[in-house]
């Protein structure tokens, strides 16, 4: 059985089964928005990246500078480490 992410055509439909569908089968809840997230553009990615610096640099301003100078150099080299 395969995935599909969005509405199927109605030729597509699956006919109603006698049994009730067992809940392994179904789709997991974080998947309720996979449809509109495989149709997101880069354009909206672009219109909302201002904001997102902008929710960092204010987490980084409330945080301790112990953790950011740690956690700085740290990322570089995890995503090095993982592509290594």
């Amino acid at each position: 059985m395969t995935t599909v992410i969005g509405p199927r055509p109605p030729s597509e439909q699956d006919e109603p089964a006698d049994e009730p569908a067992l809940p392994e089968l179904e789709d997991p809840h974080w998947m309720h928005r996979a449809t509109e997230l495989a149709h997101t553009s880069f354009w909206s990615v672009a219109r909302r990246l201002p904001a997102l610096v902008r929710e960092a640099v204010v987490l980084r301003r409330n945080s301790d500078l112990g953790h950011v100078c740690g956690s700085v150099p740290a990322e570089p080299g995890h995503g090095g480490w993982r592509a290594w």
